[in-house]
């Protein structure tokens, strides 16, 4: 069988049979053959010594000065086994790289002209013979030699000690005194521009900072750098965690697998999200931009100076950190807009993965390839499990649980285990112990609420279930067990206002009543009604604020609650389960839009009051993930009779909110933000029935955003030339500015048309802006043909060209086919009988070839659920 892969099991950690004291590393940088020395102190070793490797070209292996005889070792392609000769010793080796030749981007490789690292998770054995395990830390002495012509800038994790001019060449030297794993290691040398500014903590520490981007694009790091000093700011406010170096460096890459990496002191960035100018970057980008410029500097603390013991606990460190970076967006920009654009990614991709082959729980139990791990269900879904401890906890306490966990841990490799001991300690008195089900459980809780009426007393029957699903886990085939859940709760009149209602079960949390659901069945009563109270008048808001990353069932009158709920997510999230039903019931042919229209037309009437965000309708996942043998093609072809309904009945309300706002969407970032959102809301409805104006919008468009609102209009199939002149003009005037470009790939890759399938084969195989090597290209435009599940994807052609696709790319850069192959494969289960059929060939060509651990798991998870 060519695709037998090992497993390895969380049940199998073994902890280290020694510690590294230091390591020390010397390079002589190039980018055809680099040249690495390095001197590991091990301490107390017992057995065998064993180390990783890739792609090294041995050159000497040494151990307290004395060369090793091949009756001392062994090694192959993947490892270096030493056997036992002493307990304290140095293991000195040189070896060689070649970073050009370095496809996948992990380990040292090129970019533009410049050399990097990315060595989370796996990497750094691409670099030297090392454990290359989380739970291995040290502190890192590194020098880095280079021409000093072509690579000006060296930089490494750490504290710069001394720079040496050579005359050719020239030498750097940093110290990172703060153990670290070596996933945490990254090194740059390079010819770039700089930004610096400087950052004095609260604790009087004045830090260096600096942003490193290709010449030509100086002017676009100002955003970035502010991003940096308010995120420094907020976390001392915020958390009391201030930066421990004396330099904190960020690196923009033309070519990364990644959005970002945390590496102690030197940060590495996908350049999409560094630069930002109001003419090529939209107001999302700059969203983003500070979102991931706070996440990566918050783990200098959650993720490097207490960082995860092995893979299996990596929601240690990125929900933790999602949470926080969560909260420090929602605090610059509005809390409900953060509150439902988070919970928008979590059920269009965490929950479609729940229901799926790969479902894990957060804290999975084993796996083929670690770099497949890096999911929603760990990033998203492990942040909404912190969010729950803060909710239980309160404020305060989660406070207290924070620092008591920092003092226990900082400088170690922790466990979730670790993180949950320290919570519970900060309510000794709480019985927190069911809340672990939230790491070891995959699958999204169910939860049936059934209301009854008696006695003059509301009651409500909760229950709640796991499906099965079909997770690939040992444990997920036993039952599942009670999760505790978090339920802020509210009762309310039919007019919006809420009633004073007495429940014994429901402890008071913040500005709503919260409930802690922990049997499988729990009855509530309410008591203490308004005397003119009946049940029919009655509305019941549950989970509040999304307190919990549930599914809520039950007799609700959604058009109702998006109407008057005065809980603002829950207005959003009633909105969405109204047309969910509604859109659902047309594809499966039980009803037609004249049934619906009626109720629609009072909904947005009402909505239209609100923010823009309440004005859109679902995204294809959600009612993707409410029905079985979904058809995206007939799913569009009903989204467009829809906003032509809408474009219809209110395009005079909307022409007027348009009209409003687009005088001030001028502004800066901050201040056109909200008015370009409402112009953009309505030009969305409006250009359906005033195409004109859309291609004025574009004409006059003052920043990429006004720009970019136009572009994404013409993805739907009502536009033909407009469309077309649209995305030329475009090219033409972006097409030397890669970044810019990726833009125009997406919207390529997210046009709803089967005959789009033609465009995308001709820009892969004809356009200079497509390269299969450059990980932002094969996102941006096959990413987005899986994410919007597009017709040109959804066919018998399309499968066999993303098949194609992703095996050319299991071949250059296996981490980013097996990504993209994850996306594809999104809702594939809730597909009709010919889609399923389609995908399940699909993957078994690419199962009939040799493949990497990396595409082999998504593949072989993925086809017994299709077929």
């Amino acid at each position: 069988m060519k695709n037998k892969q090992n497993y390895t099991y969380l049940k199998d950690y073994q902890p280290p049979n020694f510690t590294m004291q230091s390591v020390r590393l010397a390079f002589d940088l190039s980018a055809t053959e680099t040249r690495v020395e390095a001197w590991l102190e091990i301490k107390n070793l017992t057995g065998d010594l064993v180390l990783y490797g890739e792609d090294l070209q041995r050159d000497a292996l040494m151990i307290d000065g004395q060369a090793l005889t091949d009756k001392d070792y062994q090694c192959d392609d993947k490892q270096l086994v030493i056997y036992h000769q002493k307990s304290d010793f140095t293991l000195h080796q040189i070896v060689r790289i070649a970073p050009k030749d370095n496809t996948r981007l992990e380990g040292l490789y090129c970019s533009s002209g410049h050399l990097m690292t990315q060595c989370e998770a796996e990497g750094f054995r691409r670099i030297i013979y090392y454990p290359d395990r989380p739970d291995i830390l040290s502190p890192f002495h590194v020098t880095l030699m280079a021409d000093k012509k072509t690579y000006p800038i060296l930089l490494a994790g750490g504290n710069l000690l001394e720079h040496v001019d050579m005359g050719e060449k020239h030498k750097a030297v940093f110290y990172d005194p703060h153990p670290k794993p070596s996933y945490l290691f990254a090194l740059v040398a390079g010819d770039f521009e700089t930004l610096t500014d400087n950052y004095t903590t609260k604790e009087g520490r004045k830090v260096r900072l600096a942003i490193h981007v290709d010449k030509g694009n100086l002017d676009k790091t100002d955003f970035a750098m502010q991003a940096l000093k308010n995120a420094m700011r907020w976390d001392e406010e915020t958390y009391d965690f201030c930066y421990d170096l004396d330099d904190y460096h960020i690196v923009a890459a033309n070519d990364f697998n990644m959005g970002a990496m945390e590496n102690k002191g030197l940060n590495i960035f996908n350049a999409r999200l560094v630069l930002a100018s109001s003419d090529t970057a939209t107001d999302s980008d700059y969203d983003f931009i500070d979102a991931v410029i706070a996440h990566e500097y918050f783990h200098n603390w959650t993720g490097n100076r207490i960082t995860c013991r092995d893979w299996f606990q990596l929601s240690l460190k990125e929900g933790l950190t999602v949470f926080r970076e969560q909260q420090y967006c929602a605090d610059n920009l509005s809390q409900l807009e953060q509150r439902i654009n988070d919970v928008k990614t979590l059920r269009m991709r965490q929950f479609a993965e729940d229901a799926g082959p790969t479902a894990h729980a957060v804290r999975p139990e084993k796996y083929i390839e670690i770099n497949n791990f890096y999911t929603t269900t760990i990033y998203e879904k492990g942040a909404e499990v912190i969010r729950m401890l803060y909710h239980i906890l309160g404020a305060e306490n989660y406070d207290k649980g924070i620092q008591i966990y920092r003092t226990r841990h900082d400088g170690t490799a922790a466990t979730c285990d670790d993180f949950f001991a320290a919570m519970q300690a900060a309510v000794p008195n709480q019985d927190l112990s069911q809340f672990m089900l939230w790491y070891k459980q995959a699958g999204t809780p169910e939860i049936t609420v059934v209301k009854k009426w008696q006695d003059g007393k509301m009651m409500l029957e909760l229950s709640q279930a796991i499906p099965q699903g079909n997770a690939q886990e040992s444990n997920e085939k036993a039952p599942k067990q009670p999760h505790m859940i978090p339920l802020k709760i509210s009762w309310l009149d039919d007019k919006g206002n809420r009633l004073d209602v007495a429940c014994d079960a429901i402890q008071n949390a913040t500005q709503d009543d919260m409930l802690l659901l922990q049997a499988e069945k729990q009855t509530l009563t309410f008591g203490n009604l308004p005397e003119n109270a009946l049940p029919e008048n009655m509305l019941l808001s549950i989970n509040r604020g999304f307190t919990a990353p549930v599914i809520i069932k039950g007799d609700f009158d959604y058009l109702k609650q998006a109407r008057i709920d005065d809980d603002g997510f829950n207005r959003w999230n009633a909105k969405e389960q109204f047309l969910i039903d509604a859109l659902c019931t047309i594809l499966r042919g039980e009803k037609q839009w004249a049934d619906i229209a009626g109720d629609c037309h009072s909904l947005f009437a009402n909505l239209l009051n609100g923010a823009p965000v309440l004005w859109q309708l679902p995204d294809i996942s959600s009612c993707a993930l409410s029905m079985q043998d979904f058809d995206p093609q007939k799913f569009y072809q009903l989204i467009d009779e829809a906003e032509a309904f809408i474009a219809e009945n209110f395009y005079d309300e909307l022409w007027r909110i348009y009209q409003q706002h687009y005088v001030d969407g001028g502004q800066d970032y901050r201040g056109g933000r909200q008015a370009r959102q409402y112009a953009h809301g309505a030009l969305y409805y409006l250009s359906l029935k005033n195409q004109d104006l859309l291609q004025q919008h574009f004409s006059d468009a003052r920043n990429m955003t006004e720009t970019f609102a136009c572009l994404r209009n013409v993805r739907r199939s009502v536009f033909g030339d407009v469309r077309n002149n649209m995305l030329a003009q475009f090219a033409d005037k972006w097409q030397d500015n890669a970044l810019v470009m990726n833009k125009w790939l997406g919207i390529q890759g997210s046009i709803t048309e089967a005959k789009q399938l033609d465009v995308i084969k001709d820009i892969v195989t004809q356009n200079k802006c497509f390269s299969i090597k450059n990980p932002n290209n094969v996102y941006a435009l096959f990413g987005q043909m899986g994410a919007v599940m597009s017709p040109a994807y959804h066919c018998n052609a399309g499968y066999e060209f993303f098949g194609d696709i992703c095996a050319k790319l299991d071949e250059l850069n296996p981490q980013v086919g097996a990504r993209l192959l994850g996306l594809g494969l999104m809702n594939g289960r809730q597909l009709t009988a010919h889609n399923r059929a389609g995908l399940a060939k699909m993957l078994q060509k690419l199962l009939d070839k040799k493949l990497s651990p990396d595409i082999y798991e998504i593949a072989n998870n993925h086809i017994e659920a299709l077929q």
